[in-house]
């Protein structure tokens, strides 16, 4: 929680940073939920920076060290314990869970003298008090292109705001509250509770969140009298936007794990608060083109689809249409996007999600996880019948009525296997087809 400054320090160093701040604020908390001080953290970086050394030896410059735990604060500690002593950090793909891991063993594809050890436990990485200080005398110009690597699927997996953990403190004078590492959401009473103990300037959350607080009673007010509602990750429901856009400023980062978070100018019409403007002139040269990822390259794509609208000043405005990508084609080469009939479904009240497939497959297929209780006293047959002729039939008139949806291939999610939803809350598409 905190006020994010308009730019963080330029050229700053983020070990450097930690440290001028455990020096400057040493008893400020820094981390919430087990209250951690900059002094703690900035100690616990150098405990577990020394410890590496003792596991690994010194390192020879640019060894990558590959890491996969809960998600909690190791990861802030050991990233930057990892620069300290110049080492690579490798973050995993989240996809693995314990399970998997326990059934094959070992990955076996690591070299033969690839070490591989047990990072302590987070009550050890913070018993740190007074720990000797790991000498650090890197320049800005030095390691201004090291990387940390974390395979992703363009969305987000385990481990959750490895960035947020470490930048936003070190550069947005902010401090976090993380919650235990099994969640990665917080229910409207803990947010209310966050909002009445800290002075908080708004929230950057995904949709779903939004949701789950605009429609709890006692929170909705509380969202309402917030400066700012940003979104990312996923669409906002139009209704609700529309809503919060009267009492708050509601506006969207875009963007993907490929090309970053790109911010944009709001609307002279509150209407278009889900339209997209892009600032010109000023600034552009901060676009990050010396990033190795963007090496050789003279544009960045979104690999998504934009309609132009207009602003009432008659400045062109963009809205989301689709996914590039986003193409659900059937084994006879037919296309729909999924995605727009499933938000039209969806807008049913017994609908607590839908998910419409069918890649090379004969023809769509929906399966429909209802709301808690729907089905308590009504037939699933019934259920199915209601659906199929107030939603299902319409939206496919709308949609893709010379495909149709068969009835035949319209489904009830069971209540013990709900939909894999990543931790943006958004279906994972290719989880729930395979299953």
């Amino acid at each position: 929680m905190g006020s994010i400054q308009a730019s963080k320090q330029q050229g700053t160093l983020l070990i450097t940073a930690i440290e001028e701040k455990a020096r400057r604020l040493a008893g400020h908390t820094v981390f919430r939920y087990h209250s951690l001080t900059w002094s703690q953290w900035f100690c616990a970086i150098n405990k577990v920076a020394h410890w590496l050394d003792q596991q690994l030896g010194k390192s020879m410059e640019g060894t990558t060290v590959a890491y996969l735990g809960p998600n909690d604060i190791r990861y802030a500690v050991l990233l930057p314990a990892l620069m300290k002593t110049g080492r690579k950090t490798l973050v995993p793909d989240g996809k693995v869970t314990n399970e998997e891991d326990d059934k094959n063993g070992p990955p076996k594809t690591l070299n033969e003298d690839a070490r591989r050890i047990v990072l302590p436990s987070v009550e050890w990485c913070l018993d740190a008090q007074n720990h000797e200080m790991y000498p650090y005398d890197k320049t800005w110009d030095e390691i201004k292109h090291d990387e940390i690597i974390i395979h992703t699927s363009d969305t987000t997996r385990l481990p959750t705001g490895v960035a947020a953990y470490i930048v936003f403190p070190a550069f947005y004078d902010t401090s976090l509250v993380l919650p235990p590492a099994k969640y990665t959401a917080y229910t409207p009473p803990v947010f209310k509770k966050l909002l009445k103990l800290n002075v908080a300037d708004g929230t950057l959350s995904p949709p779903h969140t939004i949701i789950q607080l605009y429609n709890d009673p006692e929170m909705q007010p509380l969202l309402k009298l917030l400066p700012f509602v940003t979104y990312i990750g996923a669409a906002m429901d139009q209704a609700i936007g529309d809503d919060l856009v009267q009492h708050t400023r509601l506006s969207a980062v875009i963007g993907s794990t490929k090309c970053g978070p790109q911010c944009h100018i709001l609307p002279i019409d509150k209407r278009l608060w889900h339209t997209y403007e892009p600032p010109e002139g000023q600034n552009l040269w901060q676009a990050p083109f010396w990033n190795p990822i963007f090496k050789g390259m003279d544009r960045v794509e979104t690999i998504e689809l934009y309609a132009p609208v207009k602003d009432i000043d008659g400045r062109t405005r963009w809205v989301f249409s689709a996914r590039k990508d986003d193409l659900t084609k059937l084994n006879w080469l037919a296309k729909f996007h999924a995605t727009d009939i499933e938000k039209r479904m969806q807008q049913h009240s017994d609908m607590l999600s839908v998910f419409v497939g069918g890649e090379g497959q004969p023809s769509p297929y929906v399966i429909i996880e209802p709301q808690s209780g729907v089905l308590d006293g009504k037939p699933a047959d019934a259920f199915l019948d209601e659906l199929w002729e107030s939603v299902i039939t319409q939206t496919t008139k709308k949609d893709i009525e010379e495909i149709g949806i068969p009835k035949e291939t319209v489904f009830i999610a069971r209540p013990t296997k709900p939909f894999k939803r990543t931790a943006k809350h958004t279906l994972m598409r290719k989880a729930i087809e395979e299953e």
